[in-house]
């Protein structure tokens, strides 16, 4: 018997999974394109558990799945919302101190599914860096991870540069 996770507490289950999977690919050295694939995944799933519960336009969604549920109707799409243009979009208005880290993740990631899996070193701690600013954004366990409101804790200083090109 299997047991299902609370489902608030899922994101961040899974964001941690994602992250030590990460750490161990990348202590092993071989797959460089899949430590840089369960990044963007870690930081996917961080995302979430900050951006959830939402409350937009006097509704509250308690996760993801809800929210794209919502917007569908809202919007009134018979077709698939693709998921990584909603969180995407959503970190870019709710989190734009993390957007270009994400943005970058998201890149490099696609760069090494879909079109070069043979990265260079460099690409690779570029994408932990962007993991970690945006863990350090997202999750702080010594506040036992209460999810404030953007305006109630003054976020943590996260380098800014440039949207990197696509490799």
């Amino acid at each position: 018997m299997s047991v299902k996770p609370n489902k608030t507490d899922l994101p961040l289950d899974h964001a941690l999974h994602n992250e030590a999977c990460c750490n161990f690919l990348k202590a092993d050295g071989l797959y460089l394109d899949w430590v840089v694939t369960t990044a963007f995944y870690a930081a996917l799933h961080f995302l979430k558990h900050k951006a959830f519960p939402l409350n937009e336009d006097g509704q509250t969604h308690a996760d993801f799945d809800s929210y794209c549920n919502y917007l569908k109707k809202r919007h009134h799409i018979n077709s698939t919302i693709h998921p990584h243009e909603v969180l995407r979009s959503l970190a870019e208005r709710r989190f734009p101190k993390i957007t270009v880290e994400y943005e970058n993740l998201f890149d490099l990631c696609r760069t090494a599914r879909y079109h070069n899996y043979k990265l260079d070193e460099r690409f690779v701690k570029e994408a932990l860096n962007d993991l970690a600013a945006i863990k350090k954004f997202c999750y702080n366990p010594t506040r036992n991870d209460q999810v404030l409101d953007d305006g109630e804790v003054e976020p943590p200083s996260v380098r800014k540069r440039a949207r990197r090109p696509r490799i």
